[in-house]
């Protein structure tokens, strides 16, 4: 399949030959107009004063004494675990129906010896012991600062040094012979290699504070105060103006999708409305008061008379191509021949042969559609709408089958560029529908 071409005839019908064509009279213009007033109005707009409360803007403003760092530096150390931690491994030694405590104890001694004498802990672990999490880690037990293992592995392991090894160890219905692997001795940092460090804590925590009791003020100052200025004043953070402004091109910081919402769906927000304090994230929230609001104006038709011309004709175009197309097809499913409709309606009969499927002679929408068509198919024909609104009506004449052996790169760079194609198609299919179902434009005027 991936070596298939096809041999093709096709005519294309340009979208600009029928929008050049057509010239509709001012009562057509007219009528237009009142039957898509929506599509001639202005977007709701408006404009907006507005206070904003940022955790940033705190920052800069803050300034960390020596007197804190150090103050800081003090609860660190106090906070401190000094506390020895100690890793260690073991191996453990069942006390069994088959093996008495006795003699559990006594190959928990003979194990010690061994160790002791050089020979290697973990493949003594391996060997023996019978703990079967720890035997494949070299009986590993972790760190401990001195409450994490049982208080008698805790004990035993006081009493050594790195490297040695302990006495027989009872637990329960167990014996176990512990290496100390590691003693590590916690020490704190020094100040000076803290600063910084200290310094976004400090500021870290005294700005989530004075910010949260900054949204208390901001809050409480809505209800009792009258305007946006007074809260301003209040709070000494500058009142700043959107300037008039639609929905699709909020400024910061009225992007946020439920602010605009609340702005431009809901109705009840006269001029000097205030609103309550908005939070948009966590360190950023607004106040604001509407300075004005204005609502979708139709535009006469005086001032949008090109702007209908324009809409009209590309509606009319758009029927016309689709009724020559249709046309065409219907001939070619009486099987009239392609050539005696092509000389009908004064359009060129085109043909290609040998098309390969990244053919660059046709658009890539075309071709998908080519060479989705099969030998089975009775009707071996069908149009292809480009994005531009253009057709191309095709007929396949003859599908060549060439045998090639595809190399594993090559079939996956054509699976690459079939599943490119398809998305391609999928889009202009999309568009054309939108075009003739969905068409939105919108006039503003300053």
């Amino acid at each position: 399949l991936a070596g298939q071409t096809r041999d093709i005839t096709f005519i294309k019908l340009k979208f600009s030959d029928f929008n050049n064509q057509l010239s509709p009279s001012s009562d057509e213009k007219k009528v237009f107009y009142k039957s898509n007033i929506s599509l001639f109005q202005t977007e709701e707009k408006t404009n907006l004063k507005y206070i904003e409360l940022s955790d940033i803007k705190l920052r800069d403003k803050l300034k960390i004494s020596e007197d804190q760092l150090k103050e800081e530096y003090s609860s660190y150390l106090e906070d401190f675990d000094t506390s020895t931690r100690r890793s260690a491994s073991h191996i453990e030694i069942k006390v069994t129906n088959k093996r008495t405590r006795e003699a559990a104890l006594s190959l928990a001694s003979e194990l010690k010896e061994m160790a002791e004498s050089g020979q290697d802990f973990s493949a003594l672990v391996v060997e023996f012991s019978e703990d079967e999490g720890s035997k494949n880690t070299g009986g590993d037990l972790g760190v401990s600062d001195g409450t994490t293992f049982p208080v008698e592995f805790e004990n035993a392991l006081k009493g050594l040094e790195e490297g040695q090894v302990s006495d027989p160890v009872v637990l329960g219905n167990s014996i176990h012979v512990l290496k100390l692997l590691k003693v590590q001795i916690p020490t704190p940092k020094s100040f000076d290699s803290m600063r910084l460090s200290l310094k976004e804590s400090l500021e870290d925590n005294l700005i989530s504070s004075r910010f949260s009791d900054l949204l208390d003020r901001a809050s409480n100052l809505v209800f009792t105060s009258g305007s946006l200025d007074s809260i301003s004043e209040e709070l000494q953070i500058p009142v700043l103006e959107t300037g008039l402004f639609v929905k699709e091109f909020a400024p910061n910081p009225f992007k946020d999708s439920n602010l605009l919402e609340s702005l431009f769906l809901e109705r009840e927000k006269p001029k000097g409305y205030l609103s309550d304090l908005i939070e948009l994230s966590e360190g950023q929230a607004v106040i604001y008061e509407v300075i004005d609001f204005q609502e979708k104006k139709i535009l006469p038709y005086g001032e949008v008379e090109s702007e209908v011309l324009e809409e009209l004709v590309k509606e009319l175009a758009e029927a016309e191509i689709s009724k020559k197309s249709n046309q065409i097809l219907l001939g070619l499913r009486e099987k009239i021949s392609f050539s005696s409709i092509a000389d009908k309606n004064g359009l060129k009969l085109e043909s290609y042969k040998g098309v390969q499927r990244n053919s660059s002679l046709l658009p890539s929408t075309t071709l998908l559609d080519l060479f989705n068509i099969s030998r089975a198919e009775q009707s071996p024909f069908g149009e292809s709408i480009l994005e531009n609104n253009n057709r191309i009506i095709y007929m396949v004449e003859a599908i060549n089958d060439v045998e090639e052996n595809f190399e594993q790169d090559q079939t996956n760079a054509f699976s690459t560029f079939l599943n490119r194609e398809r998305k391609l198609s999928e889009l202009a299919e999309i568009q054309s529908s939108l075009r003739q179902s969905a068409k939105i434009s919108i006039y503003n005027s300053n």
